[in-house]
């Protein structure tokens, strides 16, 4: 007798089968044909113009252009709480004294053992 045994492997595709004359594949060969002849495909939602957002961009450029400064976030309310505390704070800093960071440590308080049998 012979010992000798053959294994065949079979490969199977993986995934959704390809239909090629869908609309799908027929994208997919216009984009690779750009790519070959040197033309980046589109990306992305179109810009329309004369939109609102357009605009802000727009005189946002303008600005920088001409060297204003672009405001961005929230403006600070002055004389806010939280704007003196804040300057209070570099005060501090810039007195030298220096300023703890975090929360404060908690105080334990040691109570013997005995203390509380006698009580």
């Amino acid at each position: 007798m012979n010992n000798e045994t053959t294994t065949q492997t079979q490969t199977k595709q993986l995934g959704r089968p390809v239909v090629e004359g869908s609309k799908r594949q027929m994208l997919l060969a216009q984009k690779a044909a750009m790519l070959a002849a040197g033309i980046t495909p589109k990306r992305g939602r179109p810009a329309v113009e004369g939109s609102k957002h357009q605009a802000i961009i727009e005189a946002r450029k303008a600005k920088l252009a001409m060297g204003m400064e672009l405001k961005r976030g929230r403006p600070t309310v002055e004389g806010s709480a939280r704007q003196m505390k804040l300057a209070r704070r570099e005060q501090l800093i810039a007195s030298g004294i220096g300023i703890k960071l975090g929360r404060p440590k908690q105080v334990k308080v040691e109570v013997d053992e005995m203390e509380l049998m006698n009580d």
